[in-house]
């Protein structure tokens, strides 16, 4: 069995703790962070979580975070390349407010369990009663004597529980957990199946480009009802009034070598568009995410890369 298909039929569990992390202390970190994502964070509760956006003045995207609430803090988790990024954004904004910002990446580490068996894994590994949490939800136990914060979100399109634990104990909580019956995979696999499965990434599809609405992360990342952030006027105005002219899309290739990032993307000898991630998966079958012009985004469209290899937009 390969690993995407044991993620598919089961649950695989990675080590992801070279993701970031950043927390975020004080009197006025909720308010604070609030004004600076595209999320409603007022809302949350101790326990609860939720995506969130960074985004310049302009309304493009930073950066994207998870943001966990906890009883005395936020702690944010997001693409390792993204922290640094994350960090002087907010530090930027950051003026009189009671807030503490500090990655606190290197004293942590992070296991995913990620496919549909992932909440069979967390009863065989003894954390039986976080089975059931819900998307977003975040709970503390103990492992083997470890403390240790699970939460519930997706990286991959696919169900996942992410356990975090002190760094010290990460080798020991990671045993313990494979001991539970999940593959061991590396990195290389989430990311094949975050491309099947259309999730945009900092650095490839989130960037200064790009408008959450041509992402398609606007449902899922941003709040219409909870009033200013760096960047709403824009996003607000997008929502509206339409406007933009591209957007992110699946692709499926037919034939050739695995396209780089950013390769042109044509439509009857005109370009419409560019690669910003692709896989080839276990089939055979090469598949990427793209950004194209908006009437050639429409699923059933047939592109050309610069090399003559067919290209289809995919639907969802």
């Amino acid at each position: 069995m390969s690993e995407i298909e044991a993620a598919i039929g089961g649950a695989v569990l990675v080590d992801l703790s070279g993701r970031g992390r950043i927390e975020i202390s004080g009197g006025d970190r909720v308010s604070f962070l609030h004004g600076q994502t595209t999320n409603d964070i007022k809302r949350l509760k101790p326990g609860e979580g939720c995506y969130a956006a960074v985004l310049t003045p302009k309304g493009r995207i930073v950066a994207d975070m998870t943001v966990l609430c906890l009883s005395d803090r936020l702690l944010l988790d997001c693409d390792g390349d993204a922290s640094g990024t994350i960090t002087a954004t907010l530090e930027k904004y950051h003026i009189m407010e009671d807030v503490r910002i500090e990655d606190v990446s290197g004293r942590t580490a992070l296991w995913g369990v990620v496919g549909p068996g992932a909440g069979a894994i967390l009863r065989s590994a003894g954390l039986e009663n976080l089975a059931g949490l819900p998307d977003w939800g975040i709970a503390d136990a103990s492992l083997g004597g470890v403390s240790v914060r699970v939460f519930r979100r997706s990286l991959t399109g696919l169900p996942e529980f992410d356990v975090l634990c002190p760094a010290d104990a990460g080798d020991k909580v990671g045993s313990l957990l494979s001991m539970a019956g999940p593959m061991r995979v590396g990195p290389e696999t989430i990311e094949t199946l975050r491309i099947a499965n259309g999730i945009p990434r900092f650095g490839r599809e989130l960037t200064e480009e790009h408008f959450p609405a041509e992402a398609g992360i606007v449902e899922k990342a941003v709040s219409f009802t909870k009033g200013c952030y760096t960047g709403q006027e824009t996003t607000a105005r997008i929502r509206t009034y339409g406007g933009v002219k591209r957007f992110l899309v699946r692709l499926k290739i037919a034939e050739g070598d695995t396209p780089r990032h950013g390769e042109i993307l044509s439509r009857d000898g005109t370009e419409v568009g560019a690669v910003t991630s692709a896989v080839r998966l276990p089939s055979g079958e090469i598949v990427a995410l793209g950004y194209v012009r908006k009437e050639a985004s429409q699923p059933g469209t047939k592109l050309l890369l610069a090399d003559g290899a067919r290209v289809v937009v995919a639907a969802g």
